[in-house]
């Protein structure tokens, strides 16, 4: 062995673990970003599920519901994740506005026509509104 061998083999070897801890952290990385993102998508597709439950509730009884739309709520964070519930006339779509990207959950193909939520028709989660079955004589 050369003088200063033993220091270029050891500078190697820490740059190798440094490589490796890097390449790590970047796998762990996007490895909770899309954790996120399909915990985002479950607990839309959970609030959709919620206030399409509701809404034929109200359809089929033909009764006054207050809904307290859910939340979602952030791991880590004590503020819940914004989203928004929109109703159409035959459609209700939940959303949440991410960092670069909206995700969304749709179910499609009610007939909403009798049905009146008010104050609004797009409300965000954890509000309350009235869910009530008009009839028409």
């Amino acid at each position: 062995m050369q003088k200063g061998q033993v220091s270029l083999d050891l500078m190697f070897a820490f740059i190798a673990i440094l490589m490796l801890f890097a390449s790590l952290l970047m796998f762990t990385g996007g490895f909770q970003e899309k954790t996120g993102e399909a915990t985002t998508r479950n607990s839309l597709k959970a609030i959709l599920i919620d206030a399409h439950a509701t809404i034929g509730a109200a359809k089929a009884f033909g009764q006054e519901i207050t809904y307290a739309s859910p939340t979602i709520e952030n791991v880590g964070n004590k503020n819940p994740q914004n989203c928004t519930i929109t109703v159409t006339g035959n459609s209700i779509t939940v959303s949440s506005v991410q960092p670069g990207s909206t995700i969304q959950e749709t179910y499609s193909g009610l007939d909403l026509s009798d049905i009146q939520i008010s104050p609004l028709t797009s409300f965000s989660c954890g509000s309350t509104v009235t869910i009530q079955k008009v009839i028409t004589p």
